[in-house]
């Protein structure tokens, strides 16, 4: 069920203090959203924060690019697609809750300045 964290192709050098500061809110919080300019690094930030963290979650980290979807009124189906989750009859926003409710995993969202009202609803 899950999609790997992206792999990383160089060494990760600096930033310590927010990988420390990530760390700490993600045992603390149901939703930690990343934001900042274009390039500013967070996709790599989070892939090293969700890497390191793999260990605190049962059911591992889960890694869900959105950059290719461009219509927001499919991102649960293509959150449940990624992930694996059959969904049947079941609307996928249901089969996505019903599967998630029950795993202890990261779920990372990536590249969703595109999809801003449709993420903050999911």
């Amino acid at each position: 069920m899950v999609a790997a964290v992206p792999a990383s192709l160089t060494a990760f050098i600096g930033r310590d203090d927010d990988v420390a500061t990530l760390g700490r809110l993600l045992e603390s919080t149901r939703l930690l959203t990343l934001t900042g300019a274009g390039g500013s690094g967070k996709t790599r930030l989070a892939s090293e924060v969700a890497a390191r963290a793999t260990h605190r979650y049962g059911d591992g980290v889960a890694w869900v690019e959105l950059a290719p979807l461009a219509d927001a009124e499919l991102l649960p189906t293509y959150i449940v697609d990624a992930l694996g989750i059959e969904h049947g009859a079941r609307a996928p926003m249901a089969a996505l809750t019903d599967t998630l409710r029950e795993r202890e995993m990261l779920l990372v969202l990536d590249n969703c300045e595109h999809l801003v009202e449709a993420c903050a609803a999911l």
